[in-house]
């Protein structure tokens, strides 16, 4: 199996996996998630789901803590929240972008030619490393893996 075949099976499996954990429930099961929680929203329109820490729902809205300063609070009307579904936690989301983008440096590290003078192992360590920094950083807001489904709406 060449490198491309087997590194196009990695992302496909990853990328299906969470599809695969998708289970539709109930509005109650969200009124019922722990505050806290990490959780991600798709609400109205919107094809990207905001990420954010569940604080409360009510029969009628969502309430959750922003990620980031500028958007404190987020407050989803119940008929605009289109799914729902749990998030690993920022810890988790950071060590497995880290661990992909160490796989990736490594193997880049492991190809690379001989001309800059750098051993095959330290391309590979300085690869792995690099590499590692920014899955790392990207994994935290961009989660590789994610969580059931546990709310989603149904069509009209």
């Amino acid at each position: 199996m060449t490198f491309r075949k087997m590194l196009s099976s990695v992302l496909a499996t990853l990328v299906f996996a969470s599809s695969a954990l998708a289970q539709t429930g109930d509005w109650q099961a969200v009124k019922e998630l722990a505050p806290g929680t990490q959780i991600s929203v798709k609400g109205g329109d919107f094809f990207i789901h905001n990420q954010c820490t569940f604080r409360e729902a009510t029969d009628d809205r969502l309430l959750c803590a922003g990620m980031t300063p500028v958007v404190p609070v987020l407050v989803f009307p119940r008929e605009r929240v289109r799914q729902v579904r749990l998030e690993r936690s920022l810890a988790a989301r950071t060590a497995t972008g880290a661990l992909v983008g160490i796989g990736v440096g490594v193997t880049l590290g492991a190809l690379g030619s001989d001309r800059s003078g750098t051993t095959r192992g330290g391309r590979m360590l300085i690869g792995g490393a690099i590499l590692g920094l920014i899955g790392g950083a990207f994994g935290r807001i961009f989660p590789i893996i994610h969580g059931p489904v546990i709310y989603r709406q149904e069509k009209k």
